[in-house]
């Protein structure tokens, strides 16, 4: 390993968005990437008042954080703790151009800023690619969906659908991002990781935007890491691919250590920061692919062809309510869909030995069924309320009734099949 001999003087421009950029991007990369326990953690808790400060500046004088990140990466906090992110970086920038005003170059800040950025921006992809791989992200369209109309549909849930529809696509884009991940971890494919990364992300970015995915700002700023680790090879890409003309090989700042001792110890550092972060991915990849997928019993959408109960129902009991349908979904979970075609979802246990069927939504709104299966995909609940007895008479349909699962893949369409 020999340090480059090249130490050029760079532009102005180039130092500029250099410092703004490694500070923001570290700053965005500790606050959101790297923590770890989510909302509870440190490096979260320390902007709520920043934001809420800045909230009133910008809102409302009375302003006060009413919901943080969830699920949704797109609230008004986060907004918030971006102009946070974004003045805390010209205040570190105007102490840094104080202090190294006259410096030229910053090759060995490169070096270790775009370690740092590659690194958790492969642990990003990698994770993400695994969680297709896993089938952790996208799943494929639940029962109820199946029966749902299009036009009750969210963009996110179409989106959300679409994707799990084909396990295939949803492999081949998490080969996608694992690859781009992968080859951000060697110094030598950072540019065409960045590159493969950049392509990914450009299609998340779009998909987030065109379907009100609540991630926008995230997986925005991932796409902004690539294009940050891409920058320096601009002028080479262009000599390239646009010119046709000779393009030098990089020649980045790199650490060369005149000590055996510390060349060894830097080398062993690395590669195994590297097996960590794919050993990880990996292991969680085969303890998956190892985890048996037990059947769901009684799994389907059903419709209630009948229901007697001639006592008083408690108030608080809303199970078979003016209930149409009923999904009995993966994950213990059972979707209702309501006379006015609304649906709403509670937790599921069915015991195959005792024949028990229990629905919950919380406490007081509860109901333990047995069931009995007939022919023809029938199947009947029966149980006590306050000493009355409740008789559900359903008939079940098959997910290959519909067009969706039932079509699949065909080589040869004699006529476009568009429905």
């Amino acid at each position: 390993m020999q340090q480059s001999e090249r130490l050029q003087d760079w532009t102005l421009t180039r130092r500029i968005l250099f410092r703004f950029f490694s500070v923001y991007f570290l700053v965005y990369a500790l606050t959101i990437m790297i923590t770890e326990g989510g909302n509870d953690s440190f490096f979260m808790k320390i902007w709520n008042k920043p934001v809420t400060w800045i909230g009133r500046l910008l809102i409302s004088p009375q302003y006060q954080i009413e919901v943080w990140p969830n699920g949704s990466g797109d609230t008004t906090f986060n907004y918030l703790q971006i102009v946070c992110f974004f003045i805390l970086t010209l205040l570190i920038n105007i102490v840094w151009w104080a202090i190294e005003r006259k410096r030229t170059h910053y090759e060995k800040q490169e070096y270790f800023i775009r370690s740092i950025l590659r690194f958790t921006l492969a642990t990003t992809m990698l994770t993400y690619g695994m969680a297709k791989l896993t089938g952790n992200q996208f799943v494929p369209p639940m029962n109820y969906q199946l029966d749902q109309r299009l036009g009750d549909m969210s963009p996110m849930g179409l989106a959300w659908t679409y994707m799990g529809y084909s396990k295939a696509y949803m492999m081949f884009t998490g080969i996608a991002e694992i690859l781009g991940g992968v080859l951000l971890l060697f110094r030598k494919t950072t540019l065409l990781g960045a590159l493969v990364s950049m392509a990914v992300m450009v299609n998340v970015v779009a998909m987030n935007l065109c379907f009100d995915i609540p991630v926008k700002l995230f997986s925005s700023h991932l796409l902004m890491v690539c294009c940050f680790l891409a920058a320096p090879d601009l002028s080479r890409m262009i000599k390239l691919l646009i010119t046709n003309s000779p393009a030098p090989p990089s020649n980045y700042w790199y650490p060369a250590f005149r000590k055996k001792g510390a060349r060894i110890a830097f080398t062993v550092f690395r590669y195994l920061l590297i097996v960590l972060i794919l050993g990880g991915n990996i292991v969680s990849l085969i303890s998956f692919s190892r985890k048996p997928k037990e059947a769901v019993p009684l799994a389907g959408s059903y419709e209630i062809v009948d229901q007697k109960f001639a006592g008083e129902r408690p108030a608080s009991l809303s199970l078979f309510n003016n209930w149409q349908k009923i999904y009995v979904e993966d994950r213990g979970m059972l979707i209702a869909r309501g006379s006015d075609n609304q649906i709403a979802g509670y937790y599921l246990k069915i015991d195959t030995v005792k024949k028990t069927f229990t629905a919950w939504a919380e406490e007081g709104d509860s109901l333990e069924l047995h069931y009995r299966q007939g022919q023809d995909q029938r199947l009947t609940l029966t149980g006590l309320i306050n000493k009355d007895t409740l008789t559900v008479e359903l008939k079940g349909k098959s997910r290959d009734s519909t067009t969706l699962i039932s079509r699949g893949f065909r080589w040869v369409n004699e006529y476009p099949y568009n429905r």
